[in-house]
Order: C-alpha cells, then sequence, then structure tokens
C-alpha cells in the first residue's frame, strides 16, 4: 500500500516513546522541595517592638494541619506513614475529626480511609488545584475542569470497519438505505486536526471540540466534522482520589455521505477517575456508554467504553519544566448493531476492541504542553490499526 514505506518509521517512533516512557531519568522525578525559610527577627526598636518568636519543631517551623493522602496509595516519599490515615491526634482547623479508622498498611486501607476521609472529614488543609501529573493522558479525559485551548492532530492508519455501530460515519450508502459513503470500504486512513476549548470554574467545565477531518483510501473527502460538546461537574474532590460525572454530546454538524458524520445524536455518560497512586505516579481512567439517538435501527449501538492511562513523571529539574511520561489502554465492548463487511455485507457488529500505547508529554510552567501519544490494536475487530496523537495545550 502506499504509506507501507513510511511503516517501519511509525514503528520505530513508537518503541522510542515506549522506551523513554520505560527506562527515562526516573531516578530524577523526585520532587523537588524548596527549603523552608527561617522567620527573620524584626530589628530592635526603642518603641518595645519585640522579636517574631519562632514555632518549635524543624527549621523553626511546625505544620498546623492534617496529614492527607499525599503519598498516594501505594505510599512512598514523604509523609508515608501518615498519608490517609485518621484519629491520630492531627490538628483539624474548622474540620470534622475523622474517628473511623482501618489499618493504613495496605493498598486497600489507604484507599478506604481515603474515600472516607473525603466523604465525610475532608482535610481543610488540601488545596485544590490543577496537577501536570494528573491530566497527562492522550485518550483519557481527566477529572478536573480547567480552562485551556487544545490543538490536536490525529493520524489513523488502516480503518476497515468505519460504519462499525455507526460510531465513525453512518451506514454505508452501498448497504440502503444508508447515509454514508458509498461502499464497499476495506480500508482508509484518516486525518483530524481539532480545536478544543475548554471553560473551568471551580468544580464544573464546559468544552466544545470541533474537527476537520481528512479521508484517504476507499473514500476521498474532507471538511469540518460532527461537532462534541461535553461538561463535567466534580463529584468527589481530595488528594487521593477525584470523580466526576461527564456528558459528552455529539452534534451532527458534518456530511454523512462524506463520511464525515454520523447523521445523527449521540450522548455519553461517564465517570471520570483519577487516583494519586504513589508521589510521582497518577492514574487516570474513564467509564462511559455511547447512547446513538435517532441513526439507523440496524446498524446504530450502544458501545460500553473503558479507558486507562499510568502517569508518571519520568525528569524535573525544576518546578516550572516537567517530563512525564503516559502509558494507555482502551477497551470498547459493542453491544449491538451492525457494520458493513466487504465481501459479506451486513454482519453483526458486536464484540471487544482493544488498543494501547505509549505516550510523552512535556509541561512548562503549568500553562503550556506538548507531546505526542500513539495506540496499536491488540484486537482483529478494531478502529484504526495504528493511531498517532499530537498535542498542543494552553492554559489560562
Amino acid at each position: 500500500m502506499k504509506d507501507q514505506p513510511f511503516s517501519a518509521l511509525r514503528r520505530l517512533s513508537s518503541a522510542t516513546i515506549l522506551l523513554l516512557a520505560a527506562f527515562g531519568p526516573v531516578a530524577l522525578a523526585r520532587a523537588q522541595s524548596l527549603p523552608v525559610p527561617s522567620l527573620a527577627v524584626m530589628p530592635a526598636a526603642d518603641e518595645g517592638v519585640k522579636p517574631i518568636p519562632t514555632i518549635p519543631g524543624e527549621g523553626g517551623v511546625e505544620q498546623a494541619g492534617c496529614a492527607s493522602c499525599g503519598a498516594g496509595l501505594f505510599g512512598g516519599g514523604s509523609g508515608s506513614s501518615s498519608g490517609c490515615g485518621c484519629g491520630n491526634g492531627q490538628c483539624t482547623p474548622g474540620g470534622r475529626q475523622c474517628d473511623c479508622c482501618c489499618s493504613t498498611d495496605t493498598c486497600l486501607g489507604r484507599f478506604v480511609n481515603g474515600l472516607y476521609r473525603c466523604v465525610c472529614c475532608p482535610d481543610p488543609c488540601y488545596d485544590p488545584h490543577w496537577l501536570p501529573i494528573a491530566d497527562a493522558a492522550y485518550y483519557v479525559d481527566a477529572a478536573r475542569p480547567v480552562t485551556q485551548m487544545r490543538l490536536r492532530v490525529d493520524q489513523m492508519w488502516h480503518m476497515n470497519s468505519p460504519d462499525r455501530a455507526e460510531y465513525f460515519w453512518a451506514r454505508q450508502a452501498s448497504q440502503p438505505p444508508g447515509k454514508g459513503p458509498q461502499g464497499p470500504v476495506a480500508n482508509i486512513n484518516v486525518t483530524e486536526v481539532r480545536l478544543y476549548t475548554e471553560a473551568g470554574s471551580g468544580m464544573a467545565g464546559i468544552s466544545i471540540d470541533m474537527p476537520y477531518r481528512r479521508i484517504e483510501g476507499d473514500v476521498d473527502e474532507s471538511g469540518f466534522a460532527d461537532m462534541v460538546i461535553a461538561t463535567k461537574a466534580m463529584l468527589l474532590d481530595c488528594e487521593l482520589i477525584q470523580i466526576t460525572f461527564g456528558t459528552t454530546t455529539t452534534v451532527p454538524t458534518g456530511a454523512a455521505p462524506k463520511g464525515l458524520g454520523t447523521a445523527h445524536v449521540s450522548l455519553e455518560p461517564s465517570l471520570i477517575w483519577g487516583l494519586k497512586l504513589a508521589p510521582n505516579t497518577y492514574l487516570q481512567a474513564v467509564t462511559g456508554l455511547w447512547i446513538p439517538i435517532g441513526g439507523d435501527p440496524a446498524y446504530q449501538g450502544n458501545i460500553f467504553d473503558y479507558r486507562f492511562s499510568l502517569n508518571q513523571l519520568l525528569y524535573k529539574p525544576c518546578n516550572d519544566l516537567q517530563v512525564i511520561g503516559t502509558l494507555e489502554l482502551i477497551g470498547w465492548s459493542i453491544l449491538n448493531g451492525k457494520r458493513t463487511d466487504v465481501v459479506l455485507g451486513q454482519v453483526n457488529a458486536k464484540g471487544n476492541l482493544i488498543s494501547g500505547g505509549p505516550g510523552i508529554r512535556c509541561v512548562i510552567c503549568e500553562k503550556i504542553d506538548f507531546g505526542v501519544g500513539s495506540m496499536f490494536s491488540f484486537t482483529n475487530q478494531r478502529w484504526a490499526e495504528e493511531e498517532l496523537r499530537i498535542d498542543f495545550r494552553w492554559r489560562f
């Protein structure tokens, strides 16, 4: 095929990303803590000005806050002995004292205690804020809303059933009364350029994603594809875990006969998770149900999808420069619907599709980040055999 000379280059690039993520200078990823400055003493004066008294403790400063889950689910790093614990006499200014605890010597105990503290007696010392390591994935949404813009380029190779359950485009016109492109379609390559704008305020956010799509292969078309509108509402927010309810609405703005849309509205309610595993390790996860509305009765189908991303801080020479590696896994369980086979025509679309791949992201000043992610199909049934994603984001 015409893109085969570049296949080796793509695979070499992806292997390089995987090696960076796996064997990068993890030792340099330790979070750097700034030294606590000693308290200044006011110069004495004739009017009775006294030196500022110091607080007993190391360096003259002693923490007056509550223990939180700063060490993450697996512990490690500073504060691991008290992370997620309760009932051990820590000060709780303005907060309710925890008094129902279990052992924090295990991951399960840490998770249960952290969830209990988050719901019943949240740490008043916890400062909710956006973290690069909690929002580094390429194919998994982040739990915390944030005001930002994102320019994304997707390159997908070897899609063979794009009308599967009418998820990517509408039923092919070769299977009347299909509204999609004239088939049959055995193989296409797709390039998408997407402009994403998100506005976040506190625990809520809304976003608009506008893609421009170019299709090559058995179909040769280009134009704006279906617009996506999404909302987020955080249900739980503490240092150990964040849980957000998200909704995604796809509006059929693309021309279905050109392969630029599905010709129907779709909704996807989802739960978005963020879990702190260790001081420099985070897990992002999404579970959702894609529901088509008003599509072809025979072809449209519900799809349950699950997405996971393990994010690891690889390099942090200073607070304003971070390099984060990601390892992502995505699964789609197609519950019903049909697809068009080149030989057999209309066939059942039910099945499980699984893809995964590494990525790397560079964050500057927590305002700008960029990087590349990848995805490879692990199953014969698939959307794309290989995918490469390039991101540039700017937060306000």
